[in-house]
């Protein structure tokens, strides 16, 4: 994983964009380069994306060398390189135009669960990237509708990258230092 992608899952925050416009080159919210979405738990990596306007990208998830679920002990992260159709990126598109800035504060929750899984949403144009948290531990019905769309969006990048061959593996250690650096 490259030190980029490492930064993105050590920044536990969240971007987005707010226009409906498209980007020139695709479907993509209006002049924004990447997008990159990152799942933690327990500050450890679950899984993670990054799309280009052009829907190329890279999804990964992480597989523990022990079989067992949590974001405990030796690690790899098993990634895949997809490309978005035309239709997955306007639905991709369409499901960040709408949200909110400033994003709601899951800890502000009248309804909050600790220990979930919390990321980043991060969207880029030229020299400036946008983040914005989220939690999935808020179990207010107005934090969900915030954060519904996120996790379609999601989903649907997950998809694509499941479906996708692996292209690489990587190994890291129980502290989440990578092995064969």
């Amino acid at each position: 994983m490259n030190r980029t992608a490492l930064a993105v899952l050590a920044a536990g925050s969240l971007a987005a964009c707010a226009t409906t416009a498209t980007h020139p080159g695709g479907d993509m919210p209006a002049g924004w380069d990447r997008l990159e979405w990152a799942t933690n738990s327990w500050g450890r990596p679950v899984s993670g994306w990054a799309i280009g306007p052009d829907g190329q990208g890279d999804w990964f998830e992480r597989v523990n060398e022990s079989g067992r679920p949590g974001p405990v002990g030796a690690y790899r992260l098993v990634h895949h390189d997809l490309q978005l159709n035309p239709d997955q990126r306007a639905r991709l598109s369409s499901l960040l135009t709408d949200i909110p800035d400033p994003a709601p504060v899951a800890t502000e929750c009248d309804n909050f669960r600790t220990d979930d899984y919390y990321g980043t949403l991060r969207v880029t144009r030229a020299a400036t990237t946008r983040e914005i948290a989220w939690n999935m531990g808020c179990r207010d019905a107005s934090y969900h509708a915030f954060f519904d769309p996120l996790a379609e969006a999601d989903a649907l990048v997950a998809a694509a990258g499941k479906a996708a061959p692996v292209t690489r593996t990587e190994s890291y250690d129980p502290n989440g230092r990578r092995i064969g650096q």
